[in-house]
């Protein structure tokens, strides 16, 4: 009796360590997931494009720190900014006098370890034009994330550069 009393306590806390584990897995999946979409949303949806009227590289940066604080790493955003892929949203919807918006977004998981992850994605835009046109678009690109501090964030942005550009004309 004694015997099958302990059978049961080991499998009692072996079941409820496997549910944990798997509980603290779909948790930290559903933060970078979180992450990636906060991103995705910052980047897509464009209703303004004060940012390109910053007065200078610093204020710039300082507006493009502000957008994406918490989503990209330093790293990350400088590489961006530097390339300007960062801005090609906002510098189409002010050249087409359009706006931007996300339909739905699709993310499936490439690379999942403790550190780092990875997602392919898919958004599905929607590009209002002043006339009252809209037109439906997508763009595919990858998010590469890390852990820094216990918390999921950007580090790479796969694109094509230019492609969003192309697709928001009219």
């Amino acid at each position: 009796m004694n015997k099958a009393n302990n059978k049961v306590y080991i499998l009692t806390f072996l079941l409820l360590f496997v549910v944990v584990a798997l509980a603290t897995n779909v948790i930290l999946n559903n933060e970078s997931k979180k992450v990636s979409k906060e991103f995705l949303n910052t980047y897509y949806n464009i209703q303004d494009v004060k940012i390109l009227k910053s007065k200078d590289i610093k204020e710039l940066k300082e507006a493009l720190t502000k957008k994406y604080e918490g989503i990209l790493t330093e790293e990350a955003l400088e590489k961006l900014a530097a390339s300007r892929w960062i801005l090609e949203g906002e510098k189409a919807a002010d050249d087409f006098k359009c706006t931007l918006e996300i339909k739905n977004i699709q993310l499936k998981q490439d690379i999942n370890s403790n550190d780092a992850k990875s997602y392919d994605y898919t958004v599905n835009l929607i590009v209002k034009y002043p006339d009252g046109m809209k037109k439906q678009i997508s763009q595919s690109g990858t998010l590469k994330l890390i852990k820094i501090n216990n918390k999921w964030i950007i580090n790479s942005v796969n694109v094509r550069e230019g492609e969003l550009y192309k697709l928001m004309k009219k």
